[in-house]
């Protein structure tokens, strides 16, 4: 934040004086918080079919605010930050819950599974063939396979790749 200061300075130093009302202090915040698209999670977590204690957590989540052990580590109030559930690595909400990229990769499963049961419904209805449970899971982690294959690994980091390699998504 110092150096971005620093920089618009350097770069523009009248640029606050020159403004006819003086120093603007709701432009300035403006400039400085940039631009960041605004996820209405309100929507996301507080919906009517999780229950309260779900739609807390969640919120607690979606705001990266979860006191882990790495957390309260941090904060002076404990000795230890190893994860509570494996004893491995620090506990963060990215060990407990995955990075960005394995939870949009989760995400992504859910809607392939959404699409292979509404095509397989009307696979049923237009053509009478009905497929196996097992078939249908089967080409779901299949399709997510091939769709990984196809992503760039350079742009993706270790620790995602061998989350995928351990769930033999590679």
């Amino acid at each position: 934040m110092a150096s971005k200061l620093e920089d618009e300075f350097t770069a523009n130093p009248g640029k606050w004086h020159e403004q006819p009302e003086g120093y603007p202090p709701a432009s300035c915040y403006q400039w400085l918080k940039g631009h960041n698209p605004q996820i209405n999670w309100r929507k996301v977590v507080w919906n009517g079919w999780s229950l309260p204690k779900h739609n807390f957590m969640g919120w607690i989540w979606a705001h990266e605010a979860m006191l882990t052990n790495n957390k309260l580590f941090l904060y002076g109030v404990t000795d230890d930050n190893s994860c509570q559930l494996c004893g491995v690595g620090s506990e963060t909400q990215e060990h407990l819950i995955g990075t960005k990229a394995q939870k949009e990769i989760q995400f992504a499963m859910v809607l392939c599974a959404v699409y292979q049961v509404w095509e397989q419904r009307n696979k049923c209805r237009m053509k009478m063939v009905l497929i196996q449970p097992e078939v249908l899971a089967k080409g779901i982690v299949n399709e997510m396979r091939s769709r990984i294959r196809e992503r760039d690994k350079k742009q993706m980091r270790i620790d995602d790749l061998e989350w995928l390699a351990s769930r033999n998504l590679l």
